[in-house]
């Protein structure tokens, strides 16, 4: 093989590379397939598993816990710190438990993620976390080693991780990260370099967007549209739904990566700002047909109505008209220079419209 031809195949191996690990590793829980150990990729597309709420519990249900109840609350303080979603020790809710099996069938620790199989909401308090209490396991809160006998398990170190598929994390992709103390706690069991430290405590970067990408929804967990969509830009891939009523605080750019939806019920309040596209996808599925914009590709309201998109509507804006019948009057006292802007030919049937000379009107 000639030099240069060397050359530019290890040149397309490193730009191939680069463009792997410059995406996200870590792995949501395959909604549909949730025995599957890595997950899917936050690239392949909904479904999704999803908090429904930004509050929820676990309960002590074995006396093996006892001992070490501030390492299991600092293992879901680590989580809590993540993200919106915050889990409290009470008497009730997801449960931690011990049961001695064989150690190299069951391994240290598992747990049993929860959530619903149509709506993909987890339900944390249907769950359960377990530690192994069988004879060669030793329970401890200041060291680990996985491959001493008795095995010295660390607490806290089995806790964060099982908690991370509670909160519907699977394992990243083996080859996706380096083994040592940068790995991502959700690489668990994968990272034999966790086998004998306390590294594993700690989330790292892909473990933090991990848990956000699944808490992108607005305004249960995020009252901000905003702050949402600003995590998931930041997390470089994101799905954030809008399932209630919020107010825009600012201008939103939807980049690249990033889908925002606007589910049945949905009411954004534009407050004088704007949505715009830049690259994402704006999915308005909230029963909203008409759109007001300035022609263009940023969105300044979305109404149900000729006449409320009207009455929203500032001097040079465009009232952008979805394919379909609206039976309504639409008067356009004191506005002047708007644009009724439709979807194509005999797309559209306006009956009883009062349209005044100050429209213009492209409904073509």
């Amino acid at each position: 093989m000639k030099p240069e031809k060397t050359f530019l195949i290890l040149l397309i191996l490193v730009i191939a590379s680069s463009m792997i690990y410059g995406q996200r590793i870590f792995r949501p829980i395959d909604p549909n397939n949730g025995g599957a150990r890595y997950g899917k990729s936050p690239y392949s597309g909904p479904p999704f598993l999803y908090f429904g709420s930004n509050s929820y519990n676990y309960k002590i249900a074995d006396s093996l816990y006892n001992y070490h109840l501030s390492y299991v609350d600092a293992a879901f303080t680590s989580w809590n710190n993540a993200g919106q979603v915050q889990f409290s020790r009470t008497s009730s809710g997801l449960t931690l438990t011990a049961q001695a099996q064989d150690y190299n069938s069951w391994g240290p620790a598992w747990s049993y993620p929860s959530w619903n199989g149509s709506t993909y909401e987890l339900t944390p308090v249907s769950g359960s976390i377990v530690l192994n209490s069988s004879g060669n396991v030793t329970w401890s809160h200041t060291e680990q080693h996985l491959n001493a006998t008795p095995h010295v398990l660390d607490v806290q170190s089995m806790v964060v991780h099982e908690a991370g598929h509670i909160h519907g994390l699977a394992h990243p992709l083996t080859d996706s990260y380096t083994h040592d103390a940068t790995a991502p706690t959700m690489a668990g069991g994968d990272n034999a370099y966790f086998d004998n430290t306390l590294d594993v405590r700690s989330l790292e970067t892909e473990d933090v967007y991990g848990t956000q990408f699944l808490q992108l929804r607005v305004p249960n967990l995020y009252s901000s549209l905003n702050n949402a969509v600003s995590i998931a830009n930041a997390i470089g891939v994101g799905y954030v739904y809008v399932d209630g009523s919020c107010t825009l605080t600012g201008n939103i750019s939807i980049p690249s990566g990033v889908t925002l939806t606007l589910l049945p019920g949905a009411n954004v309040n534009f407050n004088g700002y704007y949505i715009e596209p830049t690259g994402g996808t704006f999915n308005i599925q909230n029963g909203s047909t008409v759109y007001l914009t300035n022609g263009d590709n940023k969105y300044y309201g979305l109404f149900t109505s000729i006449q409320s998109a009207i009455n929203y509507a500032s001097s040079g804006q465009t009232v952008q008209l979805q394919a379909r019948t609206y039976n309504e009057s639409a008067s356009f006292s004191n506005k002047s220079n708007l644009i009724l802007q439709g979807q194509g030919k005999r797309r559209h049937c306006i009956k009883q419209s009062n349209l005044s000379y100050q429209l213009k009107l492209y409904l073509h």
